[in-house]
């Protein structure tokens, strides 16, 4: 599991080592955020998905807030 963790680490070390000095080179720093934000999403993701947590589904949300609403209409409607 942590030798996972620690690949996601290096390759993202290596692909962040590639591609940031040539945006900086360009002085593409909208883009850089872009690329830094997705990257790190991507390593906080992969690192959830390695450690076995579960994250909810935007669908569990929608269901905790529309389920009460749904009830309470149903029971009008009787």
């Amino acid at each position: 599991m942590f030798i996972k963790i620690f690949g996601v680490l290096i390759l993202s070390s290596i692909i962040m080592y590639v591609e940031i000095p040539s945006l900086l080179k360009q002085k593409a720093f909208k883009d850089l955020a872009a690329f830094i934000t997705i990257l790190l999403i991507a390593i906080v993701l992969s690192t959830i998905h390695f450690l076995d947590i579960t994250i909810p589904t935007p669908m569990d949300a929608i269901e905790t807030i529309y389920k009460p609403l749904s009830n309470f209409f149903a029971s009008l409607l009787k």
